[in-house]
């Protein structure tokens, strides 16, 4: 990872693969000039995302839980990923 983000968005996916793909196309698609990482943590998915798409995107962390953990913790594991400026949770 480049200089350290000033946003780090943290993505708790579980089971909306679909969904997810369209919620980073619209980030990606954002134009702020802020550096951003986004953390995507599965929590333990039947149908998890697709890895090798998101190592294509050089912004984009993967974490993949065996067992769901919970929203909270799962978001505590991607803020341990970087350090950043600020924090948004989805």
């Amino acid at each position: 990872m480049s200089p350290r983000p000033e946003l780090l968005i943290s993505i708790v996916h579980h089971n909306t693969p679909e969904i997810l793909e369209r919620c980073l196309d619209a980030l990606g698609k954002e134009g702020s000039s802020l550096r951003v990482h986004i953390v995507v943590v599965d929590n333990a998915s039947q149908l998890p995302p697709d890895a090798a798409a998101l190592s294509r995107r050089p912004n984009v962390s993967y974490l993949r839980n065996e067992r769901n953990v919970g929203f909270g913790r799962a978001n505590n594991q991607a803020f341990k990923v970087c350090d950043a400026d600020a924090y948004l949770v989805t």
